[in-house]
């Protein structure tokens, strides 16, 4: 029996015939660098004339250029391709924009700790320039709240209320993030049209947030040192309102509060709002390597009590600095009271019999050389009397 093959009708036009899904992903993760110029151009034109896409079509795409990333070698290569991907965004429909930067967010998650340390750097400016070709999209879209809110929550994994996830599934992406952020940022807000301070505060809200409540020390302290302590001068003011009103919140941890209060400290708040901490009492040290422990039993026992008779000195001292009287006296006098019990002590134990009489030095050799002395003296005896 001969295969069935279709035929479409010469009157269908090219439009009623079913979509046809090209293979990008052999082309775009090529070797050779002319095909994978080829693979992204025909990508391109194919992404402007299908615009029904959904989020695994999307995904698929992602993972193809991931790994076209992947094979580019040479810094310029890297860098070049690096833009033509970013600028993939220009051709997707706007309603679907955020559906492209989830599955670019999600690709970049799952791989993230697959890359080597070969490899990372170019991933780095990878995911750089298209973040800053995305602060571009929010820019022409008149820095839109709505549009600002959703692009934030997808790049920070936050929940409707602006809240941060319990564990974020790669915190190396999320130290990035904060690390570019105003880089790439303030070029935008240095073109035109300007960029409300409530826009640019809701860009900044997941951070200020995750700063609050993020048990994360790493990523707090990155947020911090990179977010909230560089923002420009026009939205300085804002910012430090926010971390104020994060300060009064009794919710939020210590640490937090800690790293709040001397970040709002660096953006000029007094003493007064945001004030310091008490000084924590130093933890006591471990022991250094090769201290000195001694074996013997009594040799223990009178070093533990020389450490007691000093910490008792010590409080009698802080007793006497309190009552505003000299501490030497006191001290003296605890000192002779410890070595009048210790004496006592002693005492009893000699009364029950429970200390033994010191075995001298030496004793078993003598007695053997006293032995030997009268084998010898024996023996000359004999000899006289023959």
């Amino acid at each position: 029996m001969p295969p069935i093959r279709f035929a479409y009708p010469k009157e269908l036009s090219d439009d009623a015939k079913p979509q046809q899904q090209l293979n990008f992903g052999k082309r775009l993760a090529h070797t050779d660098k002319v095909v994978r110029d080829r693979g992204l151009s025909a990508l391109k034109q194919w992404l402007g004339k299908n615009t029904e896409l959904e989020r695994l079509d999307f995904l698929k795409i992602w993972k193809g250029l991931w790994y076209g990333m992947w094979m580019s070698d040479k810094r310029p290569v890297q860098q070049d391709l690096a833009v033509q991907i970013a600028l993939l965004v220009n051709s997707i429909a706007a309603d679907k924009r955020h559906l492209w930067l989830d599955t670019f967010w999600e690709t970049c998650e799952v791989h993230w700790d697959g890359l080597d340390t070969h490899r990372m750097n170019k991933y780095y400016l990878f995911v750089r320039i298209v973040i800053a070709e995305f602060f571009k999209i929010v820019r022409e879209t008149k820095w839109d709240e709505e549009f600002c809110k959703k692009t934030m929550a997808i790049l920070t994994r936050s929940g409707e209320d602006g809240s941060p996830p319990a564990n974020h599934k790669n915190n190396g992406l999320m130290l990035h993030l904060s690390m570019l952020f105003w880089d790439e940022l303030i070029p935008q807000l240095e073109e035109k049209p300007e960029a409300p301070l409530s826009s640019v505060m809701i860009l900044l809200e997941p951070f200020c947030i995750l700063a609050e409540r993020s048990r994360n020390v790493g990523l707090v302290k990155r947020t911090h040192e990179y977010v909230l302590r560089k923002p420009p001068q026009s939205v300085r003011e804002a910012l430090l309102e926010r971390l104020l009103n994060a300060l009064s919140n009794p919710l939020v941890p210590n640490d937090n509060m800690k790293a709040l209060g001397e970040t709002a400290r660096v953006l000029g708040a007094t003493t007064e709002q945001a004030p310091e901490p008490e000084p924590e009492a130093p933890k006591r040290q471990p022991k250094a390597l090769g201290t000195y422990i001694p074996k013997d039993r009594k040799q223990r026992k009178k070093a533990k009590q020389v450490g007691k008779d000093a910490k008792a000195a010590k409080a009698a001292a802080a007793e006497g600095s309190t009552e505003g009287g000299s501490a030497a006296p006191a001290s003296k006098a605890t000192a002779a009271a410890a070595q009048k019990k210790r004496e006592k002590k002693k005492g009893d134990r000699i009364k029950k019999g429970a200390e033994k009489e010191p075995v001298k030095k030496g004793g078993r050799a003598l007695k053997r050389k006293m032995r030997a002395q009268a084998k010898q003296a024996s023996k000359k005896k004999g000899k006289t009397e023959a």
